[in-house]
C-alpha cells in the first residue's frame, strides 16, 4: 500500500470516529426522580407521583423516539386518559411540541383485561435538551415531567406497605441515556380510615333523648381530600377533552341498620377536628337514602378558610324498623401533611309511646366512599372499594322499661291463700318521670295456670298499686312466681294466710332481680364479687347487681 493511500484511509477513519463521537455527544442524558404518592389502598383511581427527567447532559431527543413508562406490577392499570392537549407531558412546564402520550400494553385476561399499564410517549420532532450551567449566569437544566396519571390500586395486588413502581424504557435504546436509575417508586398504598364508636341506650316507655358518637380518623395522611385537591393532583382543566378529571373529593358514608320503629334520629351539624368551634351544616342537593327516604346532603368541612353556610340539622323518624345511609362530603382544605379526624354526634329520641315505640338495637358502619368495584375508564373519580367498618351490635338500643320481682313462695294449697301486691313507685317527690305499663306474672311450681304468664293489662300507672290473690290467678298453685313489670321502680309484697286470714299469716318483701337484659343474664347475690388489695389490705365488695331480698 502506498504511503499516500494509507494516509487517506487514516484520515477517513479519524473522520468516522469524530462523527461517531459527535453523534454520541448529542444523546441527551437525564437523572430520573419521582414523587412517591401515599395511595389509598382501596382506591380504584388514585393519582400517582410525577416522574421527572432532569437533564444532566446536552443533546437532542431524535424524532421518532419512544419513551415507555411501564407500571409494576403490570396489573396496575391506568384509568383516567392522562394525555390530553399536552397537559400531562411538559418540558419546563410547557407542552412538548409534537410529543404525544398513548396507552401501551394491556392486561391480557381477568377483570382488568384490555386495560393498559403502560404509557407510550412518542416524540414526532427533535427535542433539544440543555443541561444548564452553574453560572454565571446560572441556567437551570431542562426538566421533562410526566404527570397526572391515575391508577387502580385496589385491583393491583399491591397491599399496605407495598409499592407501585414505574420502569422507563427507550426505543431506539440509545436515543436517551439515564445517569442513575430507570425504575422509580410512584406510589405506596396505605390503609384508609379507622373508626371508634360511642354507643348509648334509650328507654322505651319514656320520651328520652340520647346521643351516640362516631369518630372517623385517617389511618395515614392523606386520605381525606376535597374535590379541589383531587383536581390539583392531576392538574387537568375540567373544560378540555375526555380526560376523566376528578369528579369529587372523598366522602364518608355512615349506614345504620335495624333502627327500632318510631325512633327519631337527628342528623346534626358536623365538623372536622380543626379548626374547632365552627358548625358544619347540611346543604343541597338532596341525596337518596336506602329505604326510599331522602335526606339533605351533609358536608363535612376540614380546615375551611371561612365558616360554611348551609341549612340546619335534618330529622328523620322510622315508621318501621329500617336502615338508613347518609353520605357526607369532605370539603374545605384537608391538611395533607397530618392525620385528621371527623367527629360525629347523632341524636336519638324515643317517643315513649308503647307499642309504637319499638325495641331493639341499631347497628352502625362507616366506609370511605364513593363506593365502587368497577375498574377502567369510568366515574366517579376517585372511588373506593373500601370495607365497611362496623360498630358494636348495640350502637343505639331502645330497651324496655322493666322491673323484675321474685316472690319465692306463693301458695293456694292446704287451706292457704297468698295475697300479692306490686306498686309502681315512679311517682315521687324527686321529679322522676312517671311510667305506666303491664305486669306479667310467671308461675313456676305445682299446678301453674293454663295461661302462663298471667298478664295484668292495667296499665298500672305511676303511683298505683296492683293487688291480687293466688286463688284468683292460679288456683291450687304452690311454688314461686316472677313478676315482670313494664315500668321501673316496682316494689312487691306478699302475704300468706289461712283462708279466713284469721289464725295464721306471714308477709314478706319480694326480691329484686336486676335486669338480666342489661347484665347478660341473672346475677347471683352470693358469692359476692369484689377485689382484694393485699398491699393496702383493702377489700372492695361489688354486690350492686346481685339478686337481693330488698332494693
Amino acid at each position: 500500500m502506498s504511503l499516500k493511500r494509507f494516509a487517506m484511509l487514516a484520515m477517513t477513519a479519524g473522520l468516522l470516529v469524530c462523527m461517531a463521537g459527535a453523534a454520541l455527544a448529542q444523546q441527551p442524558r437525564f437523572i430520573v426522580s419521582s414523587a412517591s404518592f401515599q395511595e389509598r389502598v382501596s382506591g380504584l383511581s388514585e393519582p400517582i407521583g410525577d416522574i421527572t427527567l432532569t437533564a444532566s447532559g446536552n443533546g437532542t431527543i431524535p424524532a421518532l423516539t419512544n419513551l415507555t413508562v411501564t407500571l409494576i406490577p403490570n396489573r396496575t392499570v391506568i384509568n383516567n386518559r392522562p394525555f390530553v392537549n399536552g397537559r400531562n407531558l411538559t418540558i419546563n412546564g410547557q407542552p412538548i411540541t409534537g410529543a404525544t402520550i398513548a396507552y401501551g400494553a394491556t392486561v391480557p385476561d381477568g377483570p382488568l383485561a384490555g386495560l393498559s399499564y403502560q404509557l407510550v410517549i412518542a416524540f414526532a420532532n427533535d427535542v433539544t435538551i440543555q443541561a444548564g450551567s452553574p453560572g454565571p449566569p446560572i441556567v437551570q437544566p431542562d426538566r421533562i415531567t410526566i404527570h397526572g396519571a391515575r391508577v387502580d390500586v385496589a385491583d393491583s395486588g399491591v397491599g399496605v406497605g407495598g409499592r407501585i413502581d414505574a420502569l422507563l424504557t427507550v426505543s431506539p435504546p440509545q436515543a436517551i441515556l439515564f445517569d442513575n436509575v430507570t425504575q422509580v417508586t410512584v406510589g405506596v398504598p396505605n390503609p384508609t380510615i379507622v373508626a371508634t364508636f360511642g354507643p348509648s341506650t334509650l328507654l322505651q316507655c319514656l320520651n328520652q333523648t340520647t346521643t351516640t358518637s362516631l369518630t372517623v380518623r385517617e389511618a395515614a395522611a392523606p386520605v381525606f381530600t376535597s374535590q379541589a385537591q383531587e383536581v390539583a393532583a392531576t392538574d387537568v382543566p375540567l373544560a378540555i377533552g375526555p380526560q376523566l378529571p376528578a369528579t369529587n373529593g372523598t366522602n364518608l358514608t355512615v349506614t345504620f341498620t335495624g333502627i327500632p320503629n318510631g325512633t327519631i334520629l337527628d342528623i346534626g351539624n358536623f365538623r372536622g377536628d380543626n379548626p374547632p368551634g365552627w358548625p358544619f351544616n347540611p346543604g343541597d342537593p338532596a341525596w337518596p337514602i336506602i329505604g326510599g327516604s331522602v335526606l339533605t346532603n351533609a358536608f363535612v368541612f376540614l380546615n375551611s378558610s371561612v365558616p360554611p353556610d348551609g341549612g340546619s340539622a335534618t330529622r328523620w323518624q322510622s315508621s318501621t324498623t329500617r336502615d338508613l345511609s347518609i353520605t357526607f362530603r369532605i370539603q374545605g382544605d384537608p391538611d395533607q401533611g397530618r392525620v385528621e379526624s371527623v367527629n360525629f354526634t347523632f341524636t336519638w329520641i324515643s317517643t315513649g309511646q308503647i307499642p309504637s315505640q319499638g325495641l331493639g338495637c341499631a347497628k352502625v358502619a362507616v366506609r370511605l366512599t364513593p363506593f365502587s368495584t368497577l375498574p377502567g375508564h369510568v366515574t366517579p373519580i376517585p372511588r373506593f372499594n373500601d370495607p365497611l367498618l362496623s360498630g358494636p351490635d348495640t350502637y343505639m338500643c331502645v330497651v324496655a322499661c322493666i322491673c323484675h320481682l321474685k316472690f319465692p313462695f306463693v301458695t293456694n294449697q292446704g287451706g292457704f291463700d297468698s295475697g300479692l301486691a306490686i306498686a309502681n313507685t315512679t311517682r315521687d317527690p324527686y321529679n322522676t318521670a312517671a311510667q305506666k305499663g303491664r305486669i306479667f306474672l310467671h308461675f313456676y311450681g305445682q299446678n301453674p295456670p293454663a295461661t302462663n304468664p298471667v298478664v295484668i293489662t292495667g296499665p298500672i300507672n305511676g303511683g298505683d298499686t296492683w293487688v291480687g290473690l293466688a286463688s284468683n290467678l292460679a288456683a291450687n298453685f304452690q311454688g314461686y312466681m316472677i313478676a315482670r313489670a313494664e315500668f321501673q321502680f316496682c316494689e312487691g309484697y306478699a302475704f300468706i294466710a289461712d283462708q279466713a286470714f284469721a289464725t295464721i299469716a306471714q308477709g314478706y318483701l319480694a326480691m329484686v332481680i336486676p335486669d338480666p337484659s342489661q347484665l347478660g343474664g341473672r346475677q347471683p347475690g352470693f358469692p359476692l364479687r369484689g377485689t382484694v388489695d393485699l398491699n393496702s389490705g383493702s377489700i372492695v365488695i361489688n354486690d350492686t347487681f346481685g339478686e337481693r331480698l330488698v332494693h
